[in-house]
Parts: structure tokens; C-alpha cells; sequence
């Protein structure tokens, strides 16, 4: 993660907080700083999707068939990270997208209330993000060191389980 030699990683995330990777927390070590610098961020593609739960994770606004079809379509990555807001309470718009992207043939999906099921959205998808990231290149270094590791090493990696 240091080199930045992850893979080409697409964020899928409700409509409407699109920018929260770039925005963040806005901490900074120099408060009064009038440079600020921009971020760098781990993803090159940012959809925004029509979906919406309440916070107690009743559907609001259903996803329907055809928006995944359509997200589907438009993603340009080699790995995908979804966080929908509120998944945490109810993962099943998540699982509906990380279900169609495995039938369409992504193997590196990482989908946020799995890897990290807590009420912060920025926390869950800074989550996905990384482990989208780097799971293909730790896949490989693992898959290269499995005669090392007995066959303990695992089919699909995920870093933050």
C-alpha cells in the first residue's frame, strides 16, 4: 500500500456521499494550514447508488434490478468496494450488488458490514477500500507461498475479518 501498487478499485456508495473518501474527517496535523493537500485517494471510480435505509434499517428506497444492472455495466476496475449507508443494520442492498458483481464475474469484491459492521460509514468504507485494494496482490503473494503455509492459506483474503 505504501509503493501504491494495489489494482484499479471502484466505489460503490449511496447516493449522495460520493465524496466522503476525498472529504474524510478533515483532521490535519497543522490546524491553521492554508495549503491544505489533496488526498490521495485508493479508488478511480466513484458510483453513487439510488438506495437509501433508515437508520434502523428499514428499507426506504429499494435497489432495484435495474439500477444494478446499470452499476454493473458502468464499472471500469479490477476490484469493487461498496458501503451503503446504514448496512450495518441491514446488509441486504450490499449483499443484492456483491451477489450480482460475483455473477458478473469480479472475484474482488468487498462489500463494507462484512469486513467491518459498525454505525461509521467513513470507517466502513475506508475498510472496503483497502481491503479491495491490495486482496488481488495479497492473493497472489499468498497463493506463491502456499506450499510455505501448508495449504492454510485462504481461498478469498480479506485483511480486516
Amino acid at each position: 500500500m505504501l509503493e501504491r501498487k494495489g489494482v484499479r478499485v471502484a466505489l460503490l456508495i449511496t447516493a449522495g456521499f460520493e465524496d466522503l473518501p476525498y472529504i474524510g474527517t478533515q483532521q490535519r496535523p497543522h490546524l491553521f494550514q492554508l495549503a491544505i493537500p489533496e488526498p490521495e485517494l485508493l479508488h478511480v471510480q466513484t458510483i453513487g447508488v439510488q438506495e437509501r435505509l433508515a437508520a434502523d434499517g428499514t428499507v426506504l428506497q429499494a435497489l432495484s434490478p435495474a439500477e444494478i444492472a446499470c452499476i454493473v455495466h458502468l464499472i471500469d476496475a479490477d476490484a469493487i468496494a461498496i458501503s451503503l449507508l446504514h448496512a450495518y443494520r441491514n446488509p441486504v442492498h450490499e449483499q443484492q450488488l456483491a451477489d450480482a458483481l460475483h455473477a458478473a464475474g469480479y472475484r474482488y469484491v468487498s462489500a463494507s458490514q462484512t469486513l467491518s459492521p459498525n454505525i461509521k460509514l467513513l470507517a466502513r468504507t475506508q475498510t472496503a477500500l483497502v481491503n479491495a485494494y491490495l486482496a488481488p496482490s495479497s492473493k497472489t503473494i499468498c497463493s506463491g507461498s502456499r506450499p510455505a503455509f501448508l495449504g492454510r492459506c485462504p481461498e478469498t483474503t480479506s485483511f480486516w475479518s
